[in-house]
């Protein structure tokens, strides 16, 4: 089987944004206020990123058990031949 390797770092096409998937899962809405000061322009996004960081709680088997899932349901969206539809805004096809 030939194989693609695909990047996203902000949600293009992978079916969840992983960023926020592990703040919502570690911090419940915690992060979402510093989300919205950096929307207003009150952060950089380092300073988003840094303090987001420091709200996970969670040690690195929590968090890798976290992402086995993601890749889990991604392959089987890639499975399943599913994926964003490039003529809609992140929509299935």
């Amino acid at each position: 089987m030939d194989r693609v390797l695909l990047l996203d770092f902000d949600g293009t096409i992978s079916p969840a944004d992983v960023g926020h998937l592990v703040l919502s899962h570690f911090t419940g809405d915690r992060w979402l206020a510093l989300n919205e000061a950096w929307e207003r322009g009150e952060l950089t996004t380092a300073e988003q990123a840094e303090q987001q960081e420091a709200m996970v709680r969670a040690n690195e088997a929590a968090v890798q058990a976290l992402l086995d899932q993601v890749h889990a349901d991604l392959l089987t969206l890639v499975d399943m031949g599913g994926g964003p539809d490039p003529g809609t805004e992140g929509g299935m096809s």
